[in-house]
């Protein structure tokens, strides 16, 4: 019987691994001025809230990485602006980070572009980059953080929609839940 030899198929291109992040040397730290983005950055955000941001001057700041270049971090970011159902399943929030003339607060605008409240701020922004950052936190987040960092604080009301996570890149988090009509402060990750 005469012995078949395999044909060697064609070697597969491997993925291009990404670059392990580095750890940045302290003493290394280069500071930069902070990225700003005009609020019509972010096409997902209603028009008539892009319009209510414009008109207050606001310009949304980016969190800093040292990982990236300045010239990519454009492409690379569109966050501090977040949509979420914080105070009720109805309807639809946005809160966003708001610079204007380097004060940087915490606001919270209906989908209609109707300022409702102010959560933080205003913080002076320094400049060698932003670390100030902005996230929706769904029911799941919420319960997750309180048990794995909650340790002797209250248990979280009933969750029944979104709270509005704000935190310092490496140093925690908070979460900002509507409940009986007011804003409260839950735990946040560590």
């Amino acid at each position: 019987m005469p012995q078949v030899v395999p044909v060697p198929s064609p070697p597969v291109a491997e993925p291009v691994p990404l670059p392990a992040p580095r750890k940045v040397d302290p003493r290394a730290y280069v500071p930069r001025p902070i990225l700003y983005l005009e609020p019509d950055h972010f096409p997902e955000a209603p028009p008539e809230l892009r319009r209510a941001l414009d008109e207050r001057g606001c310009r949304i700041p980016q969190i800093y990485d040292p990982e990236y270049p300045p010239e990519i971090e454009t492409e690379l970011y569109q966050g501090n602006l977040v949509s979420g159902h914080f105070k009720s399943t109805a309807e639809l929030h946005w809160a966003v980070l708001c610079s204007v003339d380097k004060q940087t607060s915490l606001l919270v605008f209906d989908s209609s572009g109707r300022l409702e409240d102010t959560l933080g701020g205003p913080s002076e922004d320094y400049d060698g980059g932003f670390i100030w950052y902005v996230d929706e936190a769904d029911r799941e987040h919420i319960l997750e953080d309180h048990a794995n960092f909650g340790y002797g604080t209250l248990k979280p009301p009933p969750i029944f929609h979104e709270g509005v996570e704000e935190g310092i890149v490496g140093k925690g988090s908070w979460i900002h839940y509507w409940h009986d009509c007011q804003w409260i402060g839950l735990q946040g990750g560590d």
